[in-house]
């Protein structure tokens, strides 16, 4: 259980920081497009954040604690 706690807080605080961060430039936009453009950013970043967090917490689960090991060369 202690293992699933640093994925679920490493995603919150990164959606966090990327709605918070779009909030701040679509308030000093000025044109329609950009704002939108920026927001759709946000939640493009927002939904790949959750699906990332989803993913690593099925490999904890299923045992794979070690995840880093998969991808080296040597």
């Amino acid at each position: 259980m202690k293992k699933l706690i640093i994925p679920i807080v490493i995603g919150v605080i990164s959606t966090t920081v990327f709605i918070s961060y779009a909030m701040l430039i679509m308030q000093a936009a000025e044109g329609f497009l950009f704002m939108y453009i920026i927001a759709l950013g946000a939640l493009a970043c927002s939904v790949a954040m959750v699906f990332v967090v989803v993913q690593r917490i099925k490999e904890i689960k299923e045992g794979e604690y070690d995840d880093l090991s998969k991808y080296w060369l040597y």
